[in-house]
């Protein structure tokens, strides 16, 4: 099966779990090559990644604030492919798959401007991308009480120098 990761860094040859995280290093790899260009730019360390499978299976991106496709802008990145079977799904992820074991890829490609891919795959029906003006009052507060938690689990009230806590600072100080 033809998986696929995305990466700001290139000249990948084997995807190896080393550099993810280190208390349960797994590499972690995608059906879909769109979801794969999401993650090919981590617009914050501790991981941004507003997106969701609708009902029909649309891989969805939703700006939690306003022109938040913006932290694309000014980015590029890599989709490598890699071949693997009996690869585990991770929980309530589907589409998601890991391997603890190094995985050689097999093919890149380059992707100069994430931004402007997004707007091509969602131009294309591969990606829909739900703008902030269009999220209603009801969705925007179960968006804001599930950052929350987040924000409490990671305890970014207690780290307010880390770089995720900044991010939080910036974009949804009300939360902290």
């Amino acid at each position: 099966m033809t998986l696929y990761h995305g990466s700001a860094t290139p000249g990948i040859t084997v995807l190896d779990p080393r550099f993810s995280n280190p208390k349960d290093p797994h590499i972690y790899l995608t059906d879909c090559p769109a979801l794969a260009v999401i993650y090919a730019h981590n617009p914050v360390k501790g991981g941004y990644f507003p997106y969701f499978f609708d009902k029909e299976g649309q891989l969805c991106y939703e700006e939690y604030f306003p022109n938040a496709l913006d932290l694309y802008k000014g980015f590029g990145g890599y989709v490598y492919t890699a071949e693997a079977e009996g690869l585990p799904q991770r929980e309530n992820m589907p589409w998601a798959y890991k391997s603890a074991a190094p995985i050689p890829v097999t093919g890149c490609r380059s992707i100069p401007d994430l931004y402007g891919e997004l707007l091509r795959l969602e131009e294309s029906g591969e990606l829909r991308i739900i703008r902030f003006r269009d999220l209603t009052e009801q969705k925007l507060q179960g968006i804001y009480k599930m950052l929350h938690r987040e924000a409490q689990r990671e305890s970014l009230k207690d780290h307010p120098e880390s770089e995720y806590a900044q991010f939080y600072q910036a974009h949804f100080p009300f939360l902290l």
